[in-house]
């Protein structure tokens, strides 16, 4: 016959951010009612309500290719030749964070003045997030010089303002998510700085006369 009772103390252990490793004790002689020969696990996903079912021979099993930051739902049966026994009951755990596997959306911007530019963007599609968005890396390149500098927003700000420029130049920017990580950056757009007045006056004066 199939067990009559379901194996106990399940225990979850989060790996990595798409793993989860799975424990529980065996059933008691008296309640396994044959031989038993394996065991099903299934693990669902409360987001998603899905679920998938996996089988091990052992009293433990490692689940790969889940999603992370997200929970998952863990319940154990054992089988023997004629079916498989009852569930255990449900141990809740949530995978941990990763970085963002996805760019940040709609990245633009546009000068405020002769030093100063604003961007924004979207953030990256919330399936790709990966966790929790804590901050925005945004990379400047001075195409004139070659200079190379970084700038991150407070928090989870899709915008920022990049103050003390020089006036027109050329900038390459480009934005990424960071979780515990930084994801992949957005696509470069590039802005120039509005002009401005000279900042000094004309230099090596000469003076040519022309009639005497």
């Amino acid at each position: 016959d199939a067990p009559s009772v379901a194996p106990s103390d399940l225990k979850v252990v989060v790996l990595s951010p798409t793993s989860l490793f799975l424990s529980w004790s065996p059933l008691p002689l008296a309640h396994q009612n044959g031989l038993v020969v394996g065991y099903v696990v299934e693990v669902t996903s409360v987001l998603a309500n899905k679920r998938f079912r996996l089988s091990s021979e052992a009293e433990n099993m490692t689940v790969h290719s889940l999603l992370p930051h997200t929970v998952y739902l863990c319940t154990v049966a054992a089988k023997t030749s004629v079916g498989v026994g009852p569930f255990s009951n449900f141990v809740s755990i949530k995978v941990s964070e990763d970085a963002p596997i996805s760019a940040p959306l709609n990245f633009h911007g546009f000068a405020l003045d002769s030093k100063t530019i604003y961007l924004s963007w979207d953030p990256p599609l919330a399936q790709d997030q990966n966790g929790i968005i804590r901050q925005y890396i945004v990379n400047l390149t001075e195409v004139e010089t070659g200079s190379n500098f970084q700038v991150t927003t407070k928090s989870a700000s899709t915008s920022v303002t990049v103050p003390q420029l020089h006036p027109y130049y050329t900038y390459q920017c480009s934005v990424s998510a960071y979780t515990i990580g930084s994801g992949p950056y957005s696509e470069i757009y590039s802005i120039k700085t509005l002009s401005d007045v000279p900042s000094g006056p004309p230099t090596e004066l000469e003076v040519i006369v022309i009639n005497s």
